[in-house]
């Protein structure tokens, strides 16, 4: 575990001004990884609709979870092999020269809608598992739930600022030049973690020791196979992801069937259609970022503290299991919107970081390891179950209700996950870290090398 640092009268006022640094700095890092997204979130849109079909977000989970069967190994060998910033630099890179061969492909006529589309849905995930990994690793446990509501802010600004950045890019610039935009921002990301990173070696001799330390132990799949705890995150990840996807599904179809309605009997262009349905989601989108900015900003950090990470994640489940009974009993689109507005924006302030918060007593293996593994293949695995159960509805030829009731049902089981999930976090609490996870951090120390806390401003490894 970690030994938090008090922040009482006894720490000084240049600790407290090397945390804020710390914590500035990995704000910006994650400001800047969340526009880079945003801004290809764009470009694989454009790209999609223009050389695609709507058909390919249906087909892309599978070929998406089966590269990271793949992947996921692939990051678990070189973790063990190399310290944590050399692995965070190899990682993004290697996106950073995707997007370069991107760029060459586009320039040269050739159809990359696809397989961008795709390789887009990996790059979200592995990125952003990384940073919270890397976070995890830098703070204590008091800590995190004191600081990653500031970090899931500067996260929901970025988001926001990327959609603004997008628009004004197709405004000026190519697809193929955006793509180029985006790997100079992927160069200004690894920069910023390279000298948090310094930061963190100069402002603790324990961090220094930790930096240089490869991330031994099993890879991400053993990990997660072989702990309770960790499975159960696994599968609160699948749920998770089925119940939100299924409910976007249901969004849209309610939105097409209004928009059917509203031009009944009337004469219209597909280009009608497209601009109701776009002002729809505009606006849609418009409220979910705006309600997620504002519950980031003013409620996150209360609840967290009120109930605890584990109890945190409660509050989605209800969110979720209101909302989808609500549409089983009298569907509408007004209420539909409303229930998805609550949801995604709870899910992508609250539900996200108590989700990261939830590794901060780990070992390193389960924060790179096990973590990215839950974050990619088991995320995208939901997915590829919402895709799975939407092909069967619609052979079925179910009603929004009966849409609306099965995914009550897999909200009904994801409750019980997270209550077995708070059963063994209240455990962990009173007896510990896993005998094995502890093993594997590789993180334990002699009782004579522990550096007083007034010293340092970053996290100290305990037995």
């Amino acid at each position: 575990m970690w030994t938090p640092v008090s922040f009482g009268a006894a720490t000084s006022r240049a600790d407290r001004q090397q945390e804020m640094k710390g914590i500035l700095l990995l704000s910006l890092s994650v400001f800047v990884l969340l526009i880079t997204y945003y801004v290809l979130k764009t470009v694989r849109e454009a790209l999609i609709l223009t050389q695609g079909g709507a058909e390919v977000k249906s087909y892309s989970a599978f070929a998406q979870a089966l590269v990271l069967l793949f992947v996921v190994p692939g990051y678990s060998a070189m973790a063990s092999r190399v310290k944590r910033v050399t692995l965070m630099t190899w990682i993004t890179l290697i996106f950073v020269t995707n997007l370069l061969l991107f760029f060459v492909m586009d320039l040269a006529g050739m159809r990359i809608g696809i397989i961008f589309f795709i390789w887009l849905g990996i790059f979200s995930v592995v990125l952003v598992s990384q940073f919270w990994a890397f976070a995890n690793d830098l703070y204590s446990e008091d800590q995190g739930k004191r600081i990653f509501p500031v970090l899931g802010l500067g996260g929901a600004i970025g988001a926001l600022a990327g959609s603004e950045v997008a628009r004004m890019f197709f405004s000026i610039l190519s697809i193929g030049h955006i793509m180029l935009v985006a790997a100079s921002l992927l160069i200004v990301f690894i920069g910023l973690t390279r000298t948090i990173d310094r930061h963190a070696r100069a402002s603790s001799s324990t961090q220094a020791s930790i930096a240089e330390q490869p991330i031994i132990g099993a890879g991400g799949f053993n990990l997660v196979f072989n702990d309770r705890y960790l499975l159960m995150v696994a599968i609160l990840i699948i749920l998770a992801n089925l119940v939100n996807a299924t409910g976007e599904f249901i969004l849209g179809k309610m939105v097409i069937q209004t928009t059917n309605q509203m031009l009944a009997g009337h004469v219209s262009s597909p280009e009608t259609r497209r601009q109701l349905i776009g002002a729809f989601y505009g606006s849609y989108f418009a409220r979910v970022g705006f309600v997620g900015l504002i519950l980031q900003a003013l409620f996150v950090s209360p609840i967290l503290e009120r109930l605890g990470v584990s109890r945190s994640l409660f509050v989605s489940r209800w969110i979720s299991i209101f909302g989808y009974a609500s549409l089983a009993v009298a569907p509408g689109l007004g209420l539909a919107q409303a229930a998805k507005v609550a949801e995604n924006s709870i899910d992508y302030t609250l539900e996200k970081t108590a989700l990261q918060a939830l590794f901060l007593r780990f070992g390193r293996a389960a924060k790179y390891k096990a973590k990215t593994a839950i974050d990619t293949f088991f995320y995208r695995a939901g997915d590829l179950l919402q895709a799975l159960l939407v092909l069967a509805g619609t052979n079925l030829a179910f009603t929004i209700q009966q849409y609306a009731l099965l995914n009550l049902a897999c909200a009904l089981v994801s409750l019980g996950v997270v209550f077995a999930i708070n059963r063994e976090y209240r455990v962990m609490s009173g007896l510990g870290i896993p005998r094995f996870l502890v093993k594997q951090s590789s993180l334990r120390r002699r009782p004579d090398d522990r550096p007083s806390p007034l010293k340092s401003v970053w996290p100290l490894p305990n037995e």
